[in-house]
């Protein structure tokens, strides 16, 4: 079976920004490297899409940290809707991988939140949402993302939990962007 996603150019280079770990996960870390193949041949679609994205430094937030934005060129305009078709047990194990780097965020202690994230987490915040929204069930896994994310009936996607917005919107306050 396969599932359909569409959802804007910027928010799928943002999402395999955000994918890249996972990409790169060493064979002692994930045994099995599932996740990891799944990772590159999401990366390797939106490639052949003519989708290309990189991080680039546009100023200082503070002296030694540098401030980065996504930058997306190629075939495909930012904000062009793009359709990528994936496996289900693809469009699963991404479904995993969104909720764990949501849940690192979430962790005081373990996601210190960098610059660039806060676009990374919404990007995962979307692919969630298309996962939902496609009614396909199993596709995420229905014990995680509790106290994360819940789901919002009437705008039909995931939003944030409190604390987990609280800290994406002061990331946007500190470098001056805009949430939305």
């Amino acid at each position: 079976m396969v599932v359909q996603l569409t959802m804007t150019a910027r928010t799928w280079a943002a999402l395999d920004a955000a994918l890249s770990f996972f990409r790169a996960a060493p064979a002692e870390i994930e045994p099995g490297q599932r996740l990891s193949r799944h990772c590159r041949l999401v990366h390797k679609r939106l490639r052949q899409a003519g989708l290309r994205a990189d991080y680039v430094r546009i100023g200082c937030v503070a002296p030694g940290r540098a401030l980065m934005r996504l930058h997306v060129r190629g075939q495909v305009g930012a904000k062009d809707r793009l359709e990528i078709e994936l496996p289900r047990r693809v469009a699963r194990s991404l479904a995993s991988a969104c909720l764990t780097i949501i849940e690192v965020q979430t962790d005081c202690e373990l996601g210190q939140l960098l610059d660039h994230e806060a676009e990374e987490l919404q990007a995962a915040r979307t692919f969630l949402s298309e996962l939902r929204r496609q009614g396909v069930p199993g596709l995420i896994p229905a014990r995680r993302g509790r106290g994360l994310i819940i789901w919002d009936e009437a705008r039909q996607e995931y939003s944030f939990t409190a604390h987990v917005a609280w800290r994406v919107r002061e990331h946007y306050l500190r470098v001056g962007a805009s949430p939305n």
